[in-house]
Parts: C-alpha cells; structure tokens; sequence
C-alpha cells in the first residue's frame, strides 16, 4: 500500500469516534434510532477517508452544494431520521478532529474538555450556515424565481458556488425538493439543542485517549480502579475500551445518599 494512503487511513481511522460513540450519543441524547444510525453509519464510512469530501468546512461552512447532494441521498434512502443521523454523524466527526490536533487538540489533552468550548461553538456555528445557505434556496424556490436567477443567487452567495450544474439543476427539478429543504432545516434547528452534549461527550472520550494513564481512574473519587476490584462500566454500551469504571464502593455510596435524600423529601 502507497505510505501516504496507509498515513491518511491512520489519521482517518484516530480521528473519527467510534460508531457505538455516535450509535449512543444519537440515540440518548438526540433521539435518532438505532436502526436508522446504524445503516448511515454504514453508509457514511463506507468511503473510508473519501467520505470527508462530503463535509468540506471552510470557516465554518459546510460547503452547502456537496452537503445537498449528500443529504438528498439519505433523505431519499432514511427519510428525514436519515437527514438527522447523517448530520450528526459528520458534526461528531468534525469535532473529533479539531479536538485531536492543533491548538484545541493541545487543551484537551493537556487541560481537559471544559476547555475546548470552542469546538462545541464551531459546531453551532456550522448547523447555522447550513440553515442560512438552505433558507436562501427555500426560499426562492417558495418565491418562484426563476431557475437562471437561482442559479445566480447561489453561485454567488454560496461558499464555492455551485461546481455541477448539472447535478445541481437535477435537484431543482425535483418534486419534493422544498420538503427535503423544509425537513433539512428543521434537523438543523433540532440537532442545535443536543449536539453540545454531544459534543462534550467525544471531547471527554479524546482527552481519555489523549491521556492514557486517566483511562484506569474512577471519573467521581479519582481513585486507581484495579481490574480485580468490584466496579461498574459507565456507560455500559461502550464495552471495556472506552467506558469510565466507577468503583463499586462509590456508587453504592451515591446510592445511599440518594436514597437518603429521598427519605428526608
């Protein structure tokens, strides 16, 4: 194998979380089914490091033409729970990486998650261009402008223009393309409450790996946790790998003062 392609499958491979990570993320805390996730999971590694074409940020801006083709595709295979997870899955992609390398991968690893906030404002700041640069389509598509003027308008207002025309008047001629754009924006406008906790989650999970003598550490009394010693995998759905382990003396702990704070209500 050519040693640049084997470095980019490399960095392509560390930099990405792992499906169970965007699998649980999805589901608990955006609400995107298991059995959706897990065929555009599929779908969207499928490229290995080609799939990254599709989510060129320059900015903070998804290049709006290569996300449209994309997400008409998962729209038309998933229906709009395809947009969500689809979207999802890239965002978390997106701040693994900037949480891996350059400056914020050096405070995460070096000072911890609670300060790369600006990831988590890169990835607000991606969901908004994606709903201005898809308002401005809907919108004149709604208007009923003429096919030449909306070319026009997005060739220049767009990051990139538009490279197939082609490709990109094929889309305008489709039927349900205001209800795909209407549906794009309400994901946006959905995934916008959940991402930051999202987001949180694959910075703590870098930082783990970033730090590899944190991984055997119980998160809540920062006691060594031995293999031997009775302990609980938090959350479970990640196997041993990338679980914290709680010690079990200390959830029983938390137990009882919970159940005595219930009694005392």
């Amino acid at each position: 194998m050519n040693l640049l392609v084997s470095e980019l499958l490399l960095y392509w491979y560390f930099c990405v979380p792992e499906w169970v990570v965007h699998l649980y993320t999805g589901k608990y805390f955006c609400r995107i089914s298991d059995k959706v996730y897990d065929e555009v999971n599929r779908f969207v590694d499928s490229l290995g490091p080609e799939h990254d074409v599709n989510r060129i940020i320059i900015d903070g801006h998804w290049i709006p033409e290569a996300l449209l083709y994309v997400a008409f595709h998962a729209y038309d295979v998933w229906g709009y729970e395809g947009l969500k997870a689809l979207l999802h899955h890239n965002l978390l992609d997106y701040s693994k990486t900037l949480s891996i390398g350059g400056k914020y991968g050096y405070y995460v690893k070096n000072y911890g998650p609670d300060y790369t906030l600006d990831i988590i404002r890169f990835t607000y700041k991606v969901l908004d261009y994606i709903k201005d640069d898809m308002s401005l389509l809907l919108n004149m598509l709604k208007e009923g402008i003429e096919t030449y003027e909306i070319i026009k308008k997005i060739d220049e207002k767009w990051v990139s223009g538009i490279e197939n025309l082609k490709s990109f008047l094929s889309i305008l001629k489709r039927e349900d393309i205001i209800k795909f754009l209407e549906s794009l924006i309400d994901v946006v406008s959905r995934l916008r409450d959940c991402m930051c906790i999202c987001v949180d989650e694959v910075t703590w999970l870098t930082w783990r790996d970033l730090n590899e003598s944190r991984k055997n550490y119980c998160p809540l009394c920062g006691c060594v946790v031995n293999p031997s010693e009775p302990h609980i995998l938090i959350p479970n759905e990640y196997g041993e790998k990338l679980t914290y382990k709680l010690l079990g003396i200390v959830l029983n702990y938390l137990r009882l003062k919970l159940m005595n704070t219930l009694d005392r209500g």
